[in-house]
């Protein structure tokens, strides 16, 4: 008997749209939101936007990036410190800052203290100050750095996270079925990320829709995981 060949799934993804227009204002990230559009206002010209995994700390630091203009940069955690001096005059973005060298993290507050750059916007998952850091000096900086915090999300945010996530992968699931994760899954915008990806690969092998019994059985293999 020939056998029925199993469908490989392939993860296909729309770039994620990370424009003012596609941010969702909510309670939980009011005071990040706000806080972006006062840099000029930033005691010491530095922020720290703190939040957990998923709630949009990537989205407000692009957002930032394009009201900035063309003095805008954004680096990462691998940048030397011998290429500091191309940042001065800069409006400078650092995401997943806590992972960042040392020397480097403690050289840009410093800039951003001084003038030499136009402002300094951190994200990052941790408080600034429970970063795991060394230099004294930093520690302090970081201890008193202004800080806008993303709170978990609440129902509303939670649906449209699940919306965005799921049509990123090509997925419009009924509102029945995103009702049900909401009220069904954690509640983390991280659970959210991981359970889009979970179904979009379980549907991808059914070649089927997402639908609420696809989602109670991922929910049930879940059970006693966490």
């Amino acid at each position: 008997m020939a056998q029925t060949p199993t469908q490989i799934p392939f993860e296909l993804r729309v770039a994620p749209n990370y424009s003012r227009d596609a941010f969702q204002p909510a309670p939980s990230n009011a005071e990040a939101l706000a806080a972006i559009i006062n840099s000029p206002n930033w005691p010491n010209r530095a922020l720290t936007i703190s939040g957990p995994q998923g709630t949009g700390k990537t989205h407000l630091g692009h957002i930032w990036m394009a009201e900035q203009g063309e003095q805008a940069l954004s680096i990462t955690t691998n940048l030397d410190i011998t290429q500091l001096g191309a940042l001065r005059g800069k409006f400078v973005w650092l995401d997943d800052a806590d992972g960042a060298d040392e020397g480097v993290l403690f050289a840009l507050i410093n800039m951003a203290i001084l003038g030499d750059i136009q402002a300094l916007l951190l994200c990052s998952r941790k408080l600034p100050a429970l970063w795991d850091v060394e230099i004294p000096d930093l520690r302090s900086r970081l201890g008193a750095i202004t800080v806008a915090r993303i709170d978990p999300p609440g129902d509303a945010l939670l649906r449209a996270i699940y919306v965005n996530l799921l049509a990123e992968r090509g997925r419009r699931p009924d509102e029945a079925v995103i009702d049900y994760l909401v009220n069904y899954g954690q509640r983390s915008a991280e659970a959210a990320q991981n359970t889009a990806a979970a179904l979009d690969t379980m549907a991808a092998a059914k070649k089927s829709k997402i639908t609420k019994a696809l989602a109670r059985a991922y929910f049930e293999s879940q059970e006693g995981l966490f």
